[in-house]
């Protein structure tokens, strides 16, 4: 695992920044992961305690990004959580947007009277270059974005005592 990369927040997209996304099979990364109800700070949760967590977990694309001003972050992009009706639009549409940050810069606001998204672009005039990614391992990326926020066994603060 390199240890080269500084700690990375994890958050979505400010109101007031333009992003992009590292394109790659990243993209195709959908995981269930845990919100503390407290801090407002995702978990990662291994596959074992999926089943037991299973109301309160929510699906994310974790989604390397980078701002106009050249700030890192993993965007946990909303996916369709498999079982439950009703989703959000943005769940539905949060990827299709992220794939369009891929190839040219975006202001992504969510709109929550709405449920969705509002996305504007750059024009290519006007636009930044495209970013310089880092040449990390995108498990080197989730390890510093969840460092330290990995829940991968039962007796984990945030795992219920249902016994």
């Amino acid at each position: 695992m390199n240890t080269t990369l500084p700690p990375i927040d994890c958050r979505s997209p400010r109101p007031d920044e333009w992003i992009r996304v590292k394109p790659g099979p990243e993209s195709r990364f959908n995981t269930p992961v845990l919100r503390d109800p407290s801090s407002g700070e995702l978990y990662l949760v291994v596959g074992q305690l999926w089943p037991r967590l299973a109301d309160r977990l929510v699906m994310v694309c974790p989604r390397l990004c980078v701002n106009h001003d050249g700030e890192m972050f993993v965007w946990p992009v909303p996916t369709p959580t498999p079982g439950r009706s009703g989703a959000a639009p943005w769940r539905e549409t949060a990827g299709v947007l992220a794939s369009l940050a891929e190839m040219r810069w975006c202001r992504v606001v969510a709109d929550e009277a709405a449920g969705q998204y509002v996305v504007s672009t750059l024009k290519d005039d006007d636009a930044p270059p495209p970013p310089t990614w880092p040449a990390d391992d995108f498990l080197d990326v989730l390890h510093a974005t969840f460092h330290g926020r990995l829940i991968a066994s039962e007796d984990h603060p945030l795992v219920p005592n249902w016994n």
